[in-house]
């Protein structure tokens, strides 16, 4: 037990070390703005609408920004 929280506490220790200077960095255009930022159901926001659609894993992280 106490040598699985080590392990589990070593990865996260990791994890935040090896991501922690992405904190500053800002966001990267590599999509399309019209696909992305400009989407009408991205901008909508949160709603019964915006669960569905093709990417549902994609689209409820981007409508709550």
């Amino acid at each position: 037990m106490r040598r699985n929280l080590l392990i589990c506490l070593l990865l996260a220790g990791i994890t935040l070390a090896i991501y922690w200077p992405a904190r500053h960095y800002g966001i990267i255009y590599y999509d399309d703005p019209l696909f992305t930022t400009e989407n009408a159901m991205v901008k909508s926001g949160l709603n019964w609408h915006s669960f569905g659609g093709r990417f549902p894993a994609w689209w409820l992280p981007t409508g709550i920004r």
